[in-house]
């Protein structure tokens, strides 16, 4: 599990407080990812998030791969990996507001590697763009809130224990069958 957070302040006058800020980030994402994460390669593919959405992206020497949006609310956003991505998890990005002039922005990656090919990778490689890919996300966001990082972005590896690790996997496994449920039922009233 990582995490890169920073603490920015925002000016007085600031138009943005967190839920506002991750309205932008859903409609603008790719706006506010770096180069090694391009938004929407393939046409047809949506630019904005939505729950249930599915979101094509290409990653460099991976080709395309897919994530949903599985659980979005007014601060904060999960995405969860699909089949053929090559880490199996989900990234959580948050905004919070932390006081008078003050935001909080996060993003929390809970990954592993889908296989022996892809461990070694992310060893090499990935890991290196992946933290850049998250750092350059959070200082674009704190410059569309009008604001300025109270310091460098803070990053945290941690090596989940099996518990830990459970818990995760049971959060994420919930968050997929409660929008599978979701969906069949508006599926089902849809047929009435």
């Amino acid at each position: 599990r990582g995490t890169d957070a920073l603490h920015i302040r925002v000016p007085e006058n600031a138009e943005l407080d967190a839920a506002a800020l991750m309205g932008e980030l859903c409609s603008r994402l790719d706006e506010f990812t770096p180069w090694t994460l391009e938004m929407a390669p393939e046409p047809d593919t949506p630019e904005t998030l939505a729950e249930g959405r599915t979101i094509t992206m290409g990653l460099p020497g991976r080709g395309n791969v897919q994530v949903r949006v599985a659980e979005l609310t007014d601060t904060s956003l999960t995405m969860v990996t699909l089949e053929g991505h090559p880490l199996a998890g989900a990234v959580r990005i948050s905004a919070e507001d932390t006081g008078t002039q003050a935001l909080r922005l996060q993003v929390e990656v809970f990954d592993r590697s889908s296989g022996l090919l892809d461990w070694i990778l992310m060893r090499t490689a990935g890991s290196p763009l992946q933290d850049y890919t998250w750092e350059t996300l959070l200082l674009k966001l704190a410059e569309a809130a009008g604001g300025e990082p109270a310091g460098e972005v803070g990053v945290e590896v941690e090596e989940l224990e099996s518990a830990e690790a459970r818990s995760v996997e049971e959060w994420l496994k919930g968050l997929v069958q409660r929008r599978r449920r979701e969906e069949h039922d508006r599926r089902g009233a849809r047929a009435d």
